[in-house]
């Protein structure tokens, strides 16, 4: 979505449930409640890593694609830190670090399939032979992805 200098500023009303409440307006509460969103990038592995994971374990989610030379203001208001994605944000509440992103589903859906094995042991194998294909191959296909970029905006500049 094009930037049309535009700033949008989130409102969070806390309304209780009571005797007012209708069973419509319940309903839509315990909707947003369980909402789940991913900040991303159709090129990012580690956005990708996310998204398998959500969709290994079935979780509904909402993905909002971000144009990394034009950060969102959502983008920069959940990850204040490093400013990148992806960010998952649940219940309101922002993860960042896909790793991080990773065990907190793990935690959180306990239905479907677990991400990692039960056993202390084969979860240990699972964690280096993960921590290898980031080292070896993501971090390459990051590299690679980087410098079309640099070549790229070379090409557009010049």
């Amino acid at each position: 979505m094009e930037n049309l200098g535009i700033k949008f500023k989130t409102i969070y009303k806390k309304t209780p449930i009571g005797l007012s409440s209708t069973p419509s307006s319940i309903m839509s509460k315990m909707a947003e409640k369980d909402k789940v969103i991913l900040h991303g990038m159709w090129a990012s592995p580690y956005s990708k890593r996310v998204e398998l994971a959500l969709n290994f374990k079935g979780i509904p989610y909402e993905y909002v694609e971000e144009d990394l030379r034009n950060k969102s203001e959502l983008l920069l208001q959940y990850n204040p830190v490093h400013k990148k994605v992806p960010v998952l944000v649940h219940n309101g509440n922002a993860i960042a670090e896909s790793i991080v992103i990773l065990e907190y589903i793990d935690e959180t859906w306990k239905h479907g399939p677990n991400l990692l094995p039960a056993d202390s042991y084969r979860r240990a194998q699972a964690r280096f032979w993960s921590t290898f294909i980031q080292d070896q191959v993501i971090n390459y296909i990051s590299a690679c992805i980087s410098c079309f970029h640099n070549v790229n905006f070379v090409l557009v500049y010049v």
